[in-house]
């Protein structure tokens, strides 16, 4: 695996009525895709078991929805889907939706986190 990948050359590893996927990076403990939704579809509704979802709007316009909260979304916006919660996402724009998609275990080492929220105490009140 490299260290750099030109992600708009890569072919997409998976290809949807809806829209399609590239894995950009993937590693035991991460996963980092990025994601077209083409105009008018959505991704079905769906969970994971054991991984949260945190998502990056690149461009285009959508709509989420992690369990019962509605979003609209727009470039700039990131949201989290925890494990075991119902999510999906749809294009409400006339242009692809366009995100980065980052999945982890859905619990960290209880030091890492502590690490951080020493590091960055603001994390620990956001939560």
């Amino acid at each position: 695996m490299g260290y750099f990948k030109d992600v708009a050359a890569m072919e997409a590893i998976e290809v949807h009525e809806w829209g399609r996927a590239k894995v950009m990076f993937y590693q035991p403990q991460i996963a980092y895709t990025w994601v077209e939704i083409y105009a008018g579809y959505g991704m079905p509704r769906h969970l994971h078991e054991d991984v949260d979802q945190f998502t990056y709007i690149v461009s285009g316009a959508g709509e989420a929805v992690v369990g019962d909260e509605h979003f609209a979304v727009r470039p700039g916006i990131a949201y989290r889907a925890p494990a075991m919660q119902e999510h999906e996402i749809r294009n409400v724009g006339s242009e692809p939706l366009t995100y980065v998609e980052v999945k982890v275990p859905s619990a960290l080492p209880v030091n890492l986190k502590e690490r951080y929220e020493s590091i960055f105490p603001s994390l620990k009140s956001a939560e």
